[in-house]
C-alpha cells in the first residue's frame, strides 16, 4: 500500500470516528508531488466524496434519499468543500446567527447579490446532522429514488435559483462518476 492510500483510508476512518482531519487534499499534493493548486479535478473531487461519503451513508438511511444526491448537494453548495458560507457550513444553511456573508439569490425572477447570515457549525457531522434534520422537516423520510428527491428538493424551498434541479442533476452525475472510480 503506497503512502497516498493511506492518506485516504486515514481520512475516511478518521471522517468516520468524526476526528479532526488533516487537509488532505494537501496530503495527496505533498504524496504525489503536485502542488496543491494544480492538483487534478478528480482528485479534490476524489477526496470529498471519500471524506464525505461515511456522513452521507448515514443520512441516506435516516431519510430515505439516494447517497449520491446527498453528496452532490453538498459538492454543490460548498464548491466540493472549498467554500462554505459559514463555518463547516457544506449546505448553505441560512441562520439567524451566524456568518453574514454575500450570496446570490433569485429574486422576483432577477439574480441579485444580497447579504444573509449562514449557520456556523463546529464541525462537519454537525453540519451534516442539520441538513438531516432539514430534509426529515421538509421533504420526509421514506425511500426515494434520485428523480423523486430532485423533485422533492425543488418544491421544499431550499434554493432560489430556477436552474437549480438541473444543477444538482449535473453534480450527482458527476459524484456518480467519482463513486464508480473508488469501486
Amino acid at each position: 500500500m503506497n503512502e497516498l492510500n493511506l492518506w485516504l483510508l486515514y481520512a475516511q476512518y478518521a471522517t468516520m470516528q468524526k476526528m479532526d482531519t488533516p487537509n488532505v487534499t494537501t496530503q495527496v499534493a505533498k504524496v504525489t508531488n503536485v502542488s496543491s493548486n494544480t492538483t487534478s479535478v478528480l482528485d479534490f473531487k476524489s477526496t470529498f466524496v471519500q471524506e464525505m461519503l461515511p456522513y452521507a451513508e448515514h443520512i441516506a438511511q435516516k431519510v430515505g434519499a439516494p447517497v449520491s444526491a446527498l453528496l452532490a448537494q453538498s459538492a454543490l453548495e460548498s464548491n466540493w468543500g472549498r467554500n462554505t458560507s459559514g463555518d463547516n457550513n457544506l449546505f448553505g444553511i441560512k441562520s439567524r446567527n451566524g456568518k453574514e456573508v454575500s450570496t446570490s439569490e433569485f429574486i422576483n425572477g432577477r439574480m441579485v447579490q444580497i447579504k444573509d447570515t449562514f449557520a456556523n457549525y463546529q464541525n462537519v457531522s454537525e453540519s451534516w446532522n442539520h441538513y438531516g434534520q432539514w430534509l426529515s422537516r421538509h421533504i420526509g423520510t421514506g425511500e426515494k429514488n434520485i428523480q423523486q428527491f430532485m423533485n422533492a428538493i425543488s418544491v421544499s424551498g431550499y434554493a432560489t435559483d430556477p436552474s437549480y434541479k438541473d444543477k444538482l442533476l449535473k453534480t450527482t452525475k458527476s459524484i456518480e462518476k467519482v463513486l464508480n472510480n473508488l469501486i
